[in-house]
């Protein structure tokens, strides 16, 4: 056997273990690469899916929140009207230890709106920190 027909051979077989190593290693590579992007193609999903879930928890708090302050906004409307046909403040003529308008049926009608104002305004704030309450409950939830 000639030596340029033994190492051309030798070179032949080195080159299609080589060939066969390299394609094998690709193959595993994209058979890793397949699996890495099913997994990573269902973590999304199942992101997506429970943002969407949350999403819509909060949707629904925004809902109530609006609802509340609606209806706080609405009473305190027909508060105001009612309140309007009172009478003005009187100044006493002399300071007693009178109790008088001790329980609101004679306060006058702009301390009467004040006061009905007052109390819906810390009904929206009431009604504000629920909603956030919600949201941070639905938010921090797994």
């Amino acid at each position: 056997m000639s030596p340029h027909l033994l190492l051309g051979a030798v070179l032949a077989i080195v080159g299609a273990f080589l060939a066969g190593d390299i394609h094998g290693h690709q193959s595993e590579r994209a058979t890793w690469q397949a699996k890495v992007e099913e997994a990573r193609a269902e973590a999304s999903e199942s992101a997506r899916h429970q943002e969407q879930v949350k999403q819509g928890k909060i949707n629904e708090a925004l809902r109530k929140e609006n609802e509340r302050m609606a209806r706080i906004n609405a009473g305190l409307a027909d508060d105001i009207d009612e309140l309007r046909n009172r009478p003005p403040r009187r100044v006493p003529k002399t300071t007693g230890t009178s109790c008088e308008g001790a329980t609101g049926a004679e306060l006058s009608g702009s301390d009467a709106q004040f006061l009905a104002g007052l109390a819906a305004r810390a009904d929206r704030h009431r009604a504000a920190l629920e909603a956030c309450y919600e949201y941070a409950d639905t938010v921090t939830a797994r």
